[in-house]
């Protein structure tokens, strides 16, 4: 269970603010980008092992994490319309030109694939940075992909449209759509259910959807959940509105409990191995809730938190602020 820290290891501070939460590498480097366009590349220790600006960056946007592979390869969305990808000693590696601005970090697949999307297409290239397919779409909204274990890339149009495609040549396995709006980014399940939250005809809702894109559960909320779940180690499904509350739903759609913090936007949730929900709030703390919906602890970091925060080894945490502060903790 993620333990209340109770000190400040280290803290490095950058020209700018920190939306977007931080990445480890496989060796414990510790990657983050604010919206000074800069990447940084930290030890464990906190020193620094590099900066490298870059261009019209995308760390602004909260889920423009940097992707890092097995290799230790960093990947990067960019707004010039490429992405750029970085060896672990900070020189540049391969830059991947496409026809308009790179909105989020891309998904890299366990066999070395490459997805990610602009606003108005979407791509995959192989480990020898070959382009495998593209596919246009009339619109897309930050597409963050999510990969299956059956061969499934999912994502939205960030407005009426979830998309299933194959992920071997981009065709079309199936889309599903409503008369409102889908959360921006969906949810896989392990046993290859998606679960998304939409508002629809004026309700809130939660679906999880079958593997052939068909209705199995639906779940009512009191709030617009507009964003994407977070999975607890037991199954459960974590939501969260912008009214402040936490919803625990178990993957039959059920409610467990519900909890209010001071979230921010989008909600800024991790959770441990030991099922904890780590939340970041507006107002500077982060919060720890159990798996059973009791309150734990929060920790005053002092700054509007954002992203969602890391746990790293032997159960530090991570915590990046909109003031432009990464805090190590313990």
């Amino acid at each position: 269970m993620a333990k209340q820290p109770s000190y400040t290891v280290w803290t490095i501070a950058v020209d700018g603010e920190l939306y977007a939460p931080p990445s480890m590498a496989p060796d414990g480097t510790i990657y983050v980008g604010g919206t000074d366009d800069v990447l940084y590349a930290l030890r464990p220790n906190g020193s620094v092992v590099f900066t490298r600006r870059i261009e019209r960056s995308t760390f602004f946007i909260p889920f423009s994490t940097p992707t890092v592979g097995p290799d230790g390869t960093i990947y990067i969305g960019c707004r010039d319309w490429t992405l750029r990808s970085f060896h672990p000693n900070g020189d540049a590696a391969m830059v991947y030109h496409v026809d308009e601005a790179v909105r989020t970090g891309p998904l890299l697949a366990e066999d070395g694939t490459l997805y990610f999307g602009t606003g108005n297409a979407f791509y995959a290239y192989d480990h020898y940075d070959n382009l495998l397919w593209t596919r246009k779409f009339e619109r897309l909204i930050y597409p963050l992909p999510v990969l299956t274990g059956d061969g499934r890339l999912l994502f939205t149009d960030g407005r009426h449209k979830l998309y299933c495609l194959n992920t071997m040549d981009g065709t079309t396995r199936w889309e599903f759509k409503v008369e409102g709006f889908i959360s921006d980014y969906p949810m896989a399940l392990p046993d290859g259910r998606v679960v998304i939250t939409c508002h629809s005809a004026g309700e809130n809702l939660l679906y999880i959807l079958n593997a052939n894109g068909e209705i199995g559960k639906v779940f009512s909320l009191s709030e617009w959940q507009p964003y994407t779940p977070v999975l607890g180690p037991d199954g459960t499904l974590y939501v969260a509105s912008f009214s402040g509350y936490v919803y625990a739903i178990n993957n039959e759609g059920k409610s467990q409990w519900k909890f209010r913090v001071p979230l921010s936007f989008p909600p800024a949730m991790t959770v441990d191995p030991a099922g904890t929900l780590l939340i970041g709030g507006l107002d500077g703390y982060l919060y720890a809730i159990g798996r059973d919906g009791d309150f734990l602890w929060k920790y005053d970091i002092g700054s509007p938190i954002h992203a969602a925060p890391l746990i790293g080894p032997g159960g530090r945490i991570y915590v990046s602020t909109v003031d432009g502060i990464l805090y190590a903790l313990d």
